[in-house]
């Protein structure tokens, strides 16, 4: 085949799982040599290994025998990162697992996330600043983030009905069509023969990334306000501000990320040839890094 993404993408995909895990290997290691392990270092060691599962890596077997719900790596197997015109027709079965994994990904995305938030919240709660719009905000934010992670984690699973229709849509609208005495393009009375419907898939996911990033941006205030209050010299402050300044790099990376899926739905994109699905996997492997330099 001609030249394509796909060694980048995976490339990208495997480093970043590399460089968070060796970053909360290395705050686990200087929080057990200070006898300061917590519930912040129990979540975060939590958000990794689902980072880590959701990682379409090539080494496939891992993956399958620990989740059970992928026997496939999307990229691989639907040809991420070729152009689609160079895309060889998936059979019906291909396409289903490469939907099963495409709804396992989502279904981890966001936990990872706010496992992550809540890590960080535990542990600006260890600062004890007693101002209360500071301890209000932390409850407030807390709250508000289990509430997305509960939520939306619902909403990706029930997207459709029936359930299965999210991944085996190949094989049940070809079934219906068939049913339904559909023509050659599945169309019966001028309208198109499915197998089931789902949500307005776009807008759920481009609005749940929008919530995400109203939630990083909150989070990334009340980081600033307790920096700002904490009484040490000049000096040191301006080195923590460096170290947190990298939620600011993640904040960065998930509008971006707003803005590459926004994109990837035009109907004009080629979604095969464009390797915007891999800033998910990046996004959560530099959260976790982000979360973990706090503390070290």
């Amino acid at each position: 085949m001609p030249g394509n993404n796909q060694d980048v993408a995976l490339a990208i995909i495997l480093v970043f799982p590399i460089l968070s895990t060796l970053t909360v290997g290395l705050r686990c290691w200087s929080r057990l040599l200070g006898r300061h392990f917590g519930w912040d270092d129990g979540l975060i060691v939590v958000a990794l290994v689902e980072s880590i599962l959701r990682s379409p890596a090539p080494a496939l077997w891992w993956i399958k025998y620990l989740l059970d719900l992928v026997i496939g790596s999307d990229t691989k197997l639907t040809y991420q990162g070729y152009q689609s015109s160079d895309v060889p027709p998936l059979s019906t079965t291909e396409k289903v697992t490469g939907q099963k994994y495409n709804l396992a990904n989502q279904l981890l995305y966001n936990p990872i996330l706010a496992i992550l938030k809540s890590s960080v919240i535990v542990f600006l709660f260890r600062l004890q600043d007693r101002w209360h719009i500071v301890r209000w905000n932390l409850y407030a934010l807390s709250v508000v983030n289990m509430c997305l992670l509960i939520f939306i984690f619902l909403s990706d699973l029930f997207q459709c009905s029936p359930l299965r229709y999210v991944f085996d849509y190949p094989a049940m609208d070809s079934a219906a069509q068939k049913a339904a005495g559909a023509d050659a393009n599945g169309i019966k009375d001028g309208k198109m023969a499915k197998g089931g419907h789902c949500i307005n898939q776009i807008a759920f996911f481009l609005g749940s990334a929008a919530f995400t990033i109203v939630t990083d941006i909150w989070l990334l205030c009340i980081l600033a306000i307790i920096v700002w209050r904490l009484q040490m010299p000049k000096q040191r402050k301006m080195a923590i501000v460096g170290v947190l300044s990298m939620g600011v790099i993640v904040t960065a990376l998930s509008i971006a990320r707003l803005a590459i899926y926004a994109q990837r739905f035009n109907p004009n994109e080629d979604r095969t040839y464009n390797i915007g699905h891999t800033v998910s996997g990046a996004e959560a492997n530099l959260a976790s890094i982000a979360a973990s330099a706090a503390t070290l």
